[in-house]
């Protein structure tokens, strides 16, 4: 399972529970940490906005330049949005539909290597890490704005 989760974490939505320590910080996450914030709680408009932007961050080029893990929400959960519902669905119960579905649609959907990838193998190696990164922004972000809200 754990191959599955840092192949979800490059190229699908992070989604298997996990216990999150620790207060935010300016270092990217670790795999688990991503998914531990992603699938313990409810969380506000913007981190899922944020996290959906990383989602969008591939290698591929997609046909029709869809998203994998938005068309699996659709196809899994009837809208490709992530909310609380979604997300506690693929964090949940239908887990490993989602990632079934994800798997699927990326083997069907997926055409060339994005032009800034291609011949860089720079860029394809350091690729995991800024996606790690963009995910771990997205909950350091709304940690932040929780913070500012309600400072302890």
């Amino acid at each position: 399972m754990k191959l599955r989760t840092v192949m979800c974490v490059l190229g699908a939505t992070v989604v298997l529970p996990a216990v999150l320590a620790g207060p935010a910080t300016a270092a990217p996450w670790t795999t688990d940490q991503v998914v531990a914030y992603l699938c313990t709680e409810a969380h506000d408009a913007a981190f899922y906005h944020d996290y959906t932007e990383a989602e969008k961050m591939h290698l591929w080029k997609f046909n029709g330049d869809i998203v994998p893990e938005v068309e699996a929400r659709k196809k899994v959960f009837g809208t490709g949005e992530l909310n609380d519902t979604t997300r506690a669905g693929q964090c949940g119960e239908k887990r490993t539909e989602f990632l079934d579905a994800v798997d699927a649609i990326t083997t069907r959907e997926k055409d060339t290597l994005r032009a800034e990838y291609r011949d860089n193998n720079a860029a394809i190696k350091a690729f995991p890490a800024k996606k790690l990164a963009a995910f771990s922004e997205a909950g350091q972000s709304e940690m932040r704005r929780k913070n500012e809200k309600y400072p302890q």
